[in-house]
């Protein structure tokens, strides 16, 4: 697991940010072992290099518990669903004040639907 407090996520507040990022696979080790090469996904846009410090072991599972695949959409009746192609962009909305978090500020995602023309 990668330490994630040198990467910058588009969360509103790092203290409510994740403090370790994904199960990512070793792919080289730099010389002296000063670095190490992981394997990150496209998306995350970094460079892929990381001080041994950051990085530590992730935990096993506890007994009875399983790594599962997400579970399939749930679709309610009489209600049309899509799906999203693409995150065009996100940004932080100042708006009213919720009433369950009381915070003014939220994110928000413009996205590309799936079979909506452009």
């Amino acid at each position: 697991m990668l330490d994630a407090r040198n990467v910058a996520t588009n969360r509103p507040s790092r203290k409510l940010d994740h403090r370790n990022l994904g199960r990512f696979k070793v792919i080289d080790i730099g010389k002296n072992g000063s670095a190490v090469k992981l394997e990150l996904p496209p998306s995350f846009k970094i460079f892929p290099w990381f001080h041994p410090v950051l990085l530590h072991h992730a935990d096993p599972p506890v007994l009875g518990q399983e790594e599962e695949e997400p579970g399939p959409l749930e679709v309610h009746e009489g209600e049309a669903e899509w799906e999203v192609e693409e995150v065009l962009n996100s940004r932080v909305f100042k708006g009213k004040k919720d009433p369950l978090t009381g915070k003014r500020e939220y994110l928000q995602y413009m996205v590309k639907w799936r079979g909506w023309p452009d």
